[in-house]
């Protein structure tokens, strides 16, 4: 990265953690919360420009004093009782707003914490129940979006490591395709990957093979429709080669399998699997 790329990025951290901050300290007025807050949002603002103006430390130390500041703000935000179905869209807002950083580590926190603040909802605060009124319909369905993406990143990272004590260094070919096709093809390919296939892959297996085996079998739904999930993402790679590890590689796509089926029994509606299955596919594009 050069001196003029490591400059701009650096300013719209500034300027992300700035505006996220001063929204913080609007709502913690707002809301009458603790106000005590509010100058340590400002020292952490303040902080953040000065080592950009002044150009000290490194871009690690930058980007993970911005990343800090609002992971820690966006905790604050979680543990209180009256904001319980705005976290989830808070929680898209900074994975949004960090995408430029390219670390999925980032994407973990915010996950860890997502799942911390929920626990503390339900545990000590008590606010989640069965009861949900209508109107927080669309709240339920970008949260379920959210907590799918949650358990896709943090379950697919345990079966890729099973999966590697298994077999050195699986290969998955399918990945592999996308990425050559992203170099020669890219806008086309985005369209296909993060877009269509979605909404063909989702209404298929989901929708058709899914939403009517859980008529007889909530379980039968759940394996066949992920086996199926898993199979059309490896049979062409396994027919052209009959290497066993291309089969091995559907353990990969068990999980957001699973995910998916459970994000659209969830949510109700087709709509929520496809958002979270687009979301999935583009973080896969942007976070090759």
């Amino acid at each position: 990265m050069n001196a003029g790329e490591q400059t701009s990025r650096h300013l719209l951290l500034a300027v992300i953690t700035t505006v996220f901050s001063t929204l913080m300290s609007l709502v913690t007025l707002v809301m009458s919360w603790e106000p005590w807050m509010i100058p340590l949002m400002s020292v952490g603002c303040v902080s953040v420009w000065l080592l950009h103006i002044a150009r000290i430390g490194s871009d690690t130390l930058y980007e993970n004093l911005c990343v800090g500041l609002l992971l820690i703000e966006f905790f604050y935000f979680s543990v209180h009782p009256v904001i319980l179905f705005d976290i989830p869209g808070m929680a898209c807002i900074l994975i949004l707003a960090l995408f430029m950083l390219n670390k999925k580590w980032v994407l973990y926190a915010i996950q860890s914490i997502y799942g911390a603040a929920l626990l503390y909802q339900w545990l000590a605060l008590r606010t989640i129940s069965r009861w949900v009124p209508p109107l927080n319909i669309f709240r339920l369905v970008l949260g379920a979006a959210v907590v799918g993406l949650v358990a896709f990143y943090g379950l697919n990272e345990v079966t890729g490591r099973v999966l590697g004590l298994l077999r050195a260094g699986p290969v998955n070919l399918n990945d592999q395709a996308i990425l050559a096709r992203l170099g020669t093809s890219p806008r086309s390919t985005i369209l296909m990957v993060v877009f269509l296939a979605p909404v063909v892959e989702e209404a298929l297996f989901r929708g058709y093979v899914f939403g009517n085996l859980r008529e007889y079998s909530r379980g039968a739904a759940y394996v066949v429709s992920c086996l199926f999930f898993a199979l059309i993402h490896v049979w062409p790679f396994f027919a052209e080669s009959w290497d066993m590890g291309c089969l091995m590689v559907m353990v990969q796509y068990l999980v957001p399998g699973a995910v998916m089926a459970w994000t659209y029994e969830r949510s109700g509606c087709l709509w929520g699997s496809v958002l979270l299955h687009c979301a999935v596919n583009g973080l896969a594009v942007w976070l090759p």
